[in-house]
């Protein structure tokens, strides 16, 4: 079964088209293949309201097309079920990749053709399906981008391009028995790309994620583990190769700016705290418009970002390494959040075992 996920949102700079993976082609449909894939009377709707997305053949939006094998003789609920388990693999991939924003195509539909006669099945259809984004101008986070350094021509010469090996941390975690504090950490990032949510609500997402992984800034305690490393010094020991990383984490944690936020002379030098606190204490729609005019969605998001891709792996390699697991002498009581954190004061004592899994982390994602 041949099927194709719209990306609303994703733009070039360029006309590209390739391969992101062996299996996952991007491409951009004709005037006549999009209108072959949507229902002809929505299609004639939406031109005749004027939707530019409909209109003309540069508003088209890219699209991810693949094959999912052995799944025509399944009931129509199986199929659904692996066509939305394939998407959401394929829509946190992106995400974890690179920042921007693109419209998550579970929300708008999804297309399949069962048959290599290109005979149409049918679609999946979410709620938001005949979205007009003409109402949302000037209200959009920054947009997500492909370029041709994303892609390659030729599947067969995929090794480990940078999405290539994104894509392997989500699908080498979906592979295993999932964890409920990965699941609630990449909920709450994939929360954070919510285009209905103000910015406060988006970064506070990205605040209750960055917690269940590192633990509260001000915790004693990570459930029973004392915590003797103090949170600026935990996320500078796992971010550590983030660029500019002191500076970051130090901007993360900091409340600079917090008795003079009104006052446009020190806006540019708030730290992160601060939306954290106006969020927490029922002063949102200041945090919203300050995180607005800095420009510092991203900014956390991207942080964020590299932590999740350092705690799924991490979650990974304990689970399917048991040489390299059983280095780390962690009592398997422990909860997972407990076990990051004493992976993490180990690191910080030098221990050998704790130093090699850090690095071979790192090695992956770069």
């Amino acid at each position: 079964m041949n099927v194709c996920i719209p990306l609303l949102g994703v733009k070039s700079e360029e006309d590209i088209s390739g391969f992101l993976t062996k299996d996952l082609e991007v491409i951009k449909p004709s005037l006549e293949g999009w209108e072959f894939l949507n229902q002809p009377e929505v299609f004639s709707e939406q031109q005749r309201q004027g939707i530019p997305m409909m209109v003309n053949e540069e508003n088209i939006p890219y699209c991810i097309q693949f094959t999912l094998e052995d799944i025509e003789d399944k009931s129509n609920v199986q199929r659904k079920k692996e066509l939305i388990k394939i998407t959401e693999q394929v829509v946190l991939s992106l995400q974890l990749y690179k920042e921007g924003w693109f419209f998550n195509p579970q929300q708008y539909q999804l297309f399949f053709v069962l048959n290599e006669n290109g005979v149409f099945k049918g679609r999946y259809t979410g709620p938001f399906r005949q979205i007009n984004f003409d109402q949302f101008n000037g209200l959009f986070p920054k947009q997500y981008y492909l370029n041709k350094n994303d892609l390659t021509i030729n599947n067969a010469m995929i090794m480990n391009t940078p999405f290539a090996n994104t894509y392997k941390i989500v699908s080498d975690y979906n592979s295993i028995t999932p964890n409920s504090s990965v699941d609630y950490a990449i909920k709450n990032f994939r929360m954070s790309y919510n285009l209905f949510g103000g910015y406060s609500h988006r970064v506070n997402f990205l605040f209750t994620m960055i917690d269940c992984i590192l633990g509260d800034l001000k915790a004693r305690k990570i459930h029973k583990t004392q915590v003797n490393v103090r949170f600026l010094q935990r996320a500078n020991i796992i971010l550590s190769d983030y660029p500019n990383c002191d500076d970051e984490i130090n901007w993360l944690v900091s409340d600079a700016g917090k008795d003079n936020y009104k006052s446009s002379t020190e806006w540019k030098l708030i730290g992160a705290r601060v939306y954290r606190n106006l969020i927490a204490h029922g002063n949102a729609e200041d945090a919203d418009f300050l995180i607005h005019v800095n420009e510092h969605f991203e900014r956390i998001q991207n942080i964020a970002r590299h932590l999740l891709k350092k705690y799924i792996l991490f979650y990974f390699f304990t689970e399917t390494k048991p040489d390299q697991y059983n280095k780390l002498n962690f009592s398997n009581d422990k909860l997972l959040s407990e076990k990051f954190y004493l992976f993490i004061e180990g690191v910080k004592e030098q221990k050998i075992a704790h130093i090699e899994l850090l690095n071979n982390i790192n090695r992956f994602i770069c």
